[in-house]
C-alpha cells in the first residue's frame, strides 16, 4: 500500500476591486491560525503597513475589509503579504484622492454683533408678545 497524496493547495491573495482606497482583501491556502500581514510596496520599500492583528482562520483563509489612507499618493504598487515564509504579491491601483488645492480667500471682515443681539432681542419680545396674547385668549 502506498501513501495516500493529497493534492496540494496554492496560497492566493486577492484585493476586489483592485483600483480603490477600501477593497477586500482575502488570503488562502495557508495553515490554520497563521499571522497574517498585508503591506503595499513601491518595489523593495514598504509604504504602508495595514494596522492590526490579523489572523488565518481553521481552514488557513483571510478576509477582511482594508482601508488605504488617503495620504497614500496615488500610484501602482503591491499589495503584499508574507506567512510562514511565503511572500504573495498583486498589483494594486491606489487611487489619487488628494485634490487640487484651491486658492486663498482673502480674509474677512470682523463681524458686528449688534445686529444678532438686535435680532435675538426682538425674537424674545414677540415670544413674550404671543405667550401673553395666548393668555389673554384663554381668559376670555
Amino acid at each position: 500500500m502506498g501513501s495516500r497524496r493529497y493534492p496540494t493547495v496554492k496560497p492566493t491573495l486577492t484585493a476586489t476591486p483592485n483600483n480603490s482606497n477600501i477593497f477586500s482583501a482575502t488570503i488562502s491556502g495557508f495553515g490554520a491560525l497563521s499571522n497574517v500581514t498585508l503591506q503595499l510596496m513601491n518595489g523593495n520599500t514598504t509604504v504602508y503597513t495595514f494596522p492590526g492583528t490579523m489572523q488565518t482562520d481553521a481552514n488557513g483563509s483571510f478576509s477582511s475589509i482594508m482601508i488605504v489612507p488617503t495620504s497614500i499618493q496615488g500610484a501602482v504598487y503591491n499589495l503584499t503579504t508574507t506567512i510562514a515564509g511565503t511572500t504573495l504579491s498583486v498589483s494594486y491601483l491606489v487611487p489619487n484622492l488628494i485634490g487640487a488645492t484651491g486658492a486663498t480667500g482673502a480674509p474677512g471682515e470682523s463681524a458686528n454683533n449688534n445686529l444678532g443681539y438686535a435680532a435675538i432681542i426682538i425674537s424674545a419680545l414677540a415670544l413674550i408678545v404671543a405667550v401673553i396674547a395666548a393668555f389673554l385668549r384663554k381668559k376670555t
